[in-house]
């Protein structure tokens, strides 16, 4: 049975908004509910306690501090008076009375006006989790047997915060970051922490008190981890932030499991933000620092240049570009260090960009030191291409299908990186679109099971508002399509089957017209396509709680949203504005993961605490999303869009399944096809000008916001079929 939780404001406090947003993220999580009301005296409450029985009580109280003190002492004394200590209370509060309820020991958790969703959710999580651990191991009728240091610890029983948590109201004793007799040394509170009671600790902290960290930080020794000054509120939230050294309990606190972590935290995704500086040490530290604030689930390692390329030719690197575009990494041991330093906090989980060389050996170091949540491949990048690497284009397309496949049979989940770097080039939206359906397409035919699928907002920078929604939704549907069964094979679409007796036989020639732009025989393509819902016998709905992932093929999708970087300013403030409009934005799509772009990145790698302020600023938005957030989806401009945009890249998919078909038995997963689609100019884009191994003869224009294919020389938008026509007639 769920779990009950009875709340109200307490006494002379009527604000109950706090305590409402509280119980609707309870329920949301599976929690019964039951709401007393605003102003509710402590004896009516505990009459209700008695007579609901609930798990946990939860209490408002917003009024003054010097108020709140009587409040609490009156509830503490009815509570002891009335035998009622087993009962778990919990309340929220503004800080300056979180302050005074820290000296109170009936609190089991306290939180405060910095408290943030996710917080909420991984106190409540850790509630189930709790549960499901003592169903698991302990069986009922042995329970009772069981004395209290014979039985499993919960997380209750433990002095661990909880993950996330802000504040600190209470001095540390000295020794406490050693952590592990726990037994003997309680750890002392803080808001959103449990309390044990302990008779003669010190139950306060105030802005200005060291932490047991800042103590024992070596004198003189400087790190990104000391920012610029800051003034008023936000220097007194840092300080406020700082929190006494901790170990978790990986297995009570935090998942290991990308899916499972993101189960575990919804109804909001999991934050991911890009970390590496240009100091080894100077990373480590600030990764210490990011983790245990609790703001991001997902540290993104940004290794050098030199690391990504010659990480096993170490002789080959340039020792004048060390540091150069992330963290400098030259032994297996560098990476041991970033993971060790990452287990702290809310233990967030790491994953770190494949090399441009030698993938499948960097792959097994990222899985053996990292634990790499996912792995992040291009399927044409990282080559002659991009110049990211020596390797030709077709050599770089094999392996990097060929990592693909290696972490597909290891089920271990995928981001292909691939879309978005078209539109860095300013290609036309339709090939961005393409190549988001390829990248899946790819990474489904090499056995990729969990995919992550990346949309990139605000690339190009001039992209308007629904243009870019319209962008993202056409990718994700046609995406989609993978993970539901309509499957673009060439034996399922019935295309094999009419080009049969065509003359197409040889690669590279060009289509007539008539093949080019049949519209009959497209539309009965595209219908076909979308009548084959659900025939596979392996697609099916999984759903467990809140979380839900389509499966098609035994491939699910992780939809993760990001701003695109050339979208920021170099002037900060207008940079934070940036960040909330970008992540607002990319909410339409749902995410299970928001890439947290930092707001200082267009002017220079974001430190610890400008990753920890960034992430703030997004989680806040999230929330706020996940309240009332309009359909932009059905607004009519948006829709034609997303319309015409699916249907130009079906279009240009067919071509290339028609163009190469005969030779190969699988185009769209062909190496050698899409080889030859970027060689010949079905896949281009405008900074591809002059390149060795792509056309770059492509010209687009940005009109209504949205970028298509432009003829400047007759002022005219072209379309896909008219493009493909001329490219291919010569």
């Amino acid at each position: 049975m769920s779990k009950l939780i009875i709340a109200c404001s307490l006494e002379n406090c009527v604000h109950v908004g706090g305590v409402m947003n509280f119980l609707r993220l309870a329920e949301e999580k599976g929690f019964r509910t039951h709401f007393l009301g605003p102003a509710v005296p402590v004896e009516n409450l505990l009459d209700a306690v008695v007579e609901a029985d609930p798990e946990y009580v939860a209490v408002s109280y917003r009024l003054t501090a010097e108020t709140a003190r009587n409040v609490f002492e009156k509830l503490e004394t009815a509570i002891i008076e009335r035998g009622l200590e087993r009962y778990k209370f919990i309340l929220g509060a503004t800080e300056p009375v979180a302050r005074e309820a820290a000296g109170f020991d009936i609190f089991k958790k306290i939180f405060d006006g910095h408290t943030t969703a996710a917080e909420v959710i991984s106190f409540l999580d850790s509630i189930l989790q709790e549960k499901s651990l003592q169903e698991k191991n302990l069986q009922p009728e042995k329970k009772a047997h069981l004395s209290q240091q014979d039985q499993e610890p919960s997380l209750e029983n433990q002095d661990d915060s909880q993950p996330g948590q802000e504040k600190s109201y209470q001095a540390p004793t000295p020794g406490h970051s050693e952590q592990k007799n726990r037994n003997s040394s309680k750890a002392h509170r803080q808001p959103g922490q449990d309390l044990e009671q302990e008779p003669g600790r010190e139950k306060k902290r105030y802005p200005g008190q060291e932490s047991q960290q800042e103590l024992e930080k070596e004198p003189g020794k400087g790190s990104e981890n000391e920012p610029v000054q800051e003034s008023g509120q936000e220097s007194q939230q840092q300080e406020l932030g700082k929190k006494p050294g901790r170990e978790l309990r990986q297995e009570r606190s935090q998942a290991k499991d990308l899916l499972e972590r993101i189960k575990r935290k919804k109804p909001l995704p999991l934050i991911r933000h890009h970390y590496g500086q240009p100091d080894l040490e100077t990373t480590l530290q600030g990764i210490e620092k990011i983790a245990d604030s609790g703001v991001l689930d997902i540290i993104s390692l940004g290794p050098d240049q030199n690391t990504q390329e010659f990480f096993f030719k170490p002789e080959k690197m340039k020792e004048e570009l060390s540091g150069a575009g992330g963290v400098p990494i030259r032994k297996i041991e560098d990476f041991e260090k970033i993971y060790q330093a990452s287990r702290r906090g809310n233990y967030p989980l790491l994953r770190c960009y494949s090399g441009t060389n030698n993938l499948i050996r960097m792959a097994e170091v990222l899985q053996e030191t990292l634990d790499n949540a996912w792995a992040a491949i291009p399927l044409t990048w990282y080559s002659e291409l991009d110049g990211r690497s020596k390797r030709d284009l077709l050599t770089a397309i094999k392996e990097n299908t060929a990592a693909m496949k290696w972490h597909g049979d290891r089920d271990i989940p995928v981001e292909v990186n691939e879309s978005h770097h078209w539109s860095l080039r300013d290609a036309p939206d339709v090939i961005a679109v393409v190549m988001a359906y390829l990248a899946a397409y790819n990474a489904r035919q090499n056995g990729v099971k969990n995919y992550l699928a990346q949309y990139m907002f605000n690339n190009p920078a001039a992209t308007g508002y629904q243009m870019d929604i319209a962008k993202m939704l056409a990718k994700q549907e046609l995406i989609g399509r993978l993970a539901q069964g309509k499957i673009k094979e060439e034996e399922e679409t019935g295309l094999k089957a009419e080009r049969e007796g065509k003359d197409e036989s040889e690669v590279g020639r060009k289509i007539t017209e008539d093949a080019q732009i049949n519209e009959g025989r497209n539309s009965q393509i595209n219908k076909d396509r979308n009548s084959q819902i659900n025939e596979d016998s392996d697609f099916h709905i999984e759903e467990e709680g809140n979380f839900q992932i389509n499966k098609g093929r035994n491939f699910n999708i992780i939809t993760q949203v990001r701003a695109g970087l050339a979208s920021f300013p170099a002037d900060f403030e207008r940079a934070r504005a940036q960040l909330a409009l970008s992540t607002w934005q990319s909410m339409v799509l749902k995410p299970d993961i928001v890439h947290v772009v930092g707001y200082t990145e267009a002017d220079h790698a974001a430190r610890a605490d400008e990753v920890i302020k960034s992430c703030r600023i997004a989680g806040h938005i999230i929330e706020k999303s996940l309240q009332d957030y309009p359909d932009y989806e059905k607004l009519e401009r948006i829709q034609a869009r997303k319309a015409e945009l699916i249907s130009e890249a079906e279009f240009l998919l067919d071509t290339i399944s028609r163009l190469y078909g005969d030779s190969f038995e699988d185009p769209l997963a062909s190496p050698e096809a899409i080889y030859q689609a970027v060689r010949q100019g079905l896949l281009d884009a405008p900074h591809l000008k002059n390149n060795q191994v792509a056309r770059g003869e492509i010209s687009v224009k940005i009109v209504d916001g949205a970028v298509y294919t432009y003829d400047y020389s007759e002022d005219i938008v072209v379309s896909e079929k008219e493009r493909v026509k001329r490219l291919l007639r010569g």
